[in-house]
């Protein structure tokens, strides 16, 4: 199995490092979607007679005019919009948006992509949902103010937001049909989460509440939302005046940033680990301050923000702010230098700036820059968040990061780190939800940050199939156990759908079903001589 396993991804993997679209269109299986709707879901190297001569920038229309009846399609123009054009490496790919009454259908997307090396369509992506035209239009839904202050209500909100509250009208399809729904988004300190409610928009009733943040890890006692809404029992604020007040910060915050310049320091970090750089597995959070010492690099802080008196670790990919409780302010200095140790925020600071400002820097070096680029802007980022609790999160509504200090400090790990991090590189690639995304994106994040850690001195030779390394794992296990990247007694079964961080029998969660076949094909891979960036590419 495990070999069979590693041929596959091998063969898949070098597909891609090789371009090779015949091997990987041999690989590939159409699929058809399974619900009311019988039409092709994804297509891979679809047949159409498609028209000579034309530039790359026609061809996905030109494609949809012929082929509409196949996929079902409305026409495009006001039922079939051109929402966005994404550039990858290999191709063009185009994405139309279904809408109904100028509203959009949630999740209706139609993506065609077109091959720069001969402008043909190699792959199709249908998500468009038959029997719009049925539909009434949307006279007498309540009004965007009613929307949030139904959701701002059914929270009983008792704390500040955090982040701008967001709320959009779409038609969601159940069934055979649809329903007018509003999706509000309101990030909060009290109840403290990352809150999406849906509104329906005739009878104003919440149908639905989440949690839409990322979370590192769920452990068995995790509260349930039920639970974590019935521990918020303040005064409701007024939403107005907390909408005004999240406002002016936001304006106080861009003058405050547009006064100052570029210039460059230095800072103290792990790398990636203190454990992985001493080859010490019995390290432990509570050990001495010198056991720590030979674990520090001074890094170069690149790009850094400087107003004139001091420098703050803000730059072009990474924007450290206190945005996520509890209120920690971001370290500056007034020489550039960060020489904290562990147990100063500061530390924390200098730390997360220097690995996801390299990584972003990586990725551009993979070619991923300009119309390519992946994630390309400074992602702001919480170094003392998550409400002091001992996890990390990225937020996909904001495209926001926050690491928890609980135990080990989260981002005292470069794991961590980048795993968050990778979750916002597959955020800006792709519509990312739905089916097994929960336990493929954490396995791809966890794949990210052991790929990263694997480039390290001893990152082959010390533990290389762990991930966090430090702040999971140890001798005796500190804070949790971690999650291992060789798990191959775990089984993939096709009629179940994995969300993220599920346990799974045989021990293992669900993350691992992804993680590793990418991290040991990488393995396999430069076995045969591969470069590690051909692979990350």
């Amino acid at each position: 199995m495990k070999k069979l396993l590693m041929l596959f991804c091998a063969c898949v993997l070098l597909s891609t490092v090789s371009a090779n679209f015949a091997l990987a269109g041999s690989l590939a299986r159409d699929t058809y979607h399974q619900d009311h709707r019988s039409t092709p879901k994804l297509q891979f190297e679809p047949q159409w007679a498609a028209p000579g001569g034309l530039a790359r920038a026609s061809v996905a229309d030109a494609f949809i005019e012929l082929e509409a009846a196949k996929y079902q399609l409305p026409p495009l123009g006001e039922d079939l919009q051109l929402l966005e054009v994404k550039e990858s490496l290999l191709g063009s790919h185009y994405a139309y948006q279904q809408m109904i009454h100028g509203i959009p259908v949630e999740g209706g997307m139609f993506i065609v992509s077109v091959a720069h090396k001969d402008d043909r369509v190699y792959r199709v992506y249908n998500n468009i949902y038959p029997g719009a035209e049925k539909i009434a239009s949307p006279l007498g839904a309540i009004d965007q103010e009613t929307a949030f202050d139904t959701a701002w209500q059914y929270l009983r909100v008792s704390g500040e937001l955090l982040a701008p509250g967001l709320s959009r009208l779409v038609y969601t399809p159940t069934g055979d049909t649809f329903v007018l729904q509003y999706i509000v988004d309101l990030e909060l300190a009290a109840p403290y989460g990352g809150w999406r409610l849906t509104v329906d928009a005739f009878d104003g009733l919440v149908t639905q509440v989440e949690d839409s943040r990322l979370v590192r890890k769920v452990n068995a006692d995790t509260p349930t939302i039920e639970e974590r809404l019935a521990e918020n029992t303040g005064a409701v604020i007024d939403r107005r005046a907390a909408f005004a007040r999240y406002e002016e910060k936001a304006r106080e915050e861009e003058a405050f940033l547009a006064k100052g310049t570029r210039a460059q320091g230095t800072g103290k970090a792990f790398d990636p680990d203190p454990r992985t750089t001493l080859m010490n597995n019995s390290l432990q959070d509570n050990s001495s301050a010198s056991s720590f010492t030979a674990a520090y690099f001074t890094k170069d802080m690149r790009d850094i923000y400087y107003n004139g008196s001091l420098y703050y670790l803000t730059g072009p990919w990474v924007y450290i702010s206190n945005w996520d409780p509890p209120s920690t302010q971001p370290s500056s200095t007034t020489t550039g230098d960060w020489t904290a140790l562990r147990g100063d925020n500061a530390f924390n600071d200098s730390m997360t700036y220097f690995h996801l400002d390299q990584n972003q820097r990586y990725i551009q070096s993979l070619g991923f820059t300009g119309a390519t680029g992946i994630q390309e802007g400074s992602i702001r980022t919480d170094t003392d968040g998550v409400n002091g609790a001992d996890n990390s999160y990225y937020q996909p509504t904001y495209n926001r990061l926050a690491f928890g200090h609980g135990c080990v400090d989260d981002n005292e790990d470069a794991d961590v780190i980048i795993h968050e991090y990778g979750h916002s590189i597959q955020h800006d690639i792709a519509y990312w939800t739905g089916g097994d995304t929960g336990a493929m994106g954490e396995g791809f994040s966890d794949y990210w940050g052991g790929s990263y850690s694997h480039k390290t001195p001893n990152g082959p030779n010390f533990y290389t199939n762990w991930i966090y390394t430090w702040d999971g794992h140890g001798s005796p296990v500190q804070c949790w156990y971690g999650r291992i990247l060789n798990a191959f007694g775990a089984v993939y079964v096709h009629t179940t759908t994995y969300g993220a961080h599920v346990a799974i029998p045989g021990g293992f969660q669900s993350d691992e079903l992804w993680s590793t076949p990418l991290y040991q094909t990488m393995l396999t891979l430069m076995d045969m001589g591969y470069a590690q960036e051909e692979v990350d590419q």
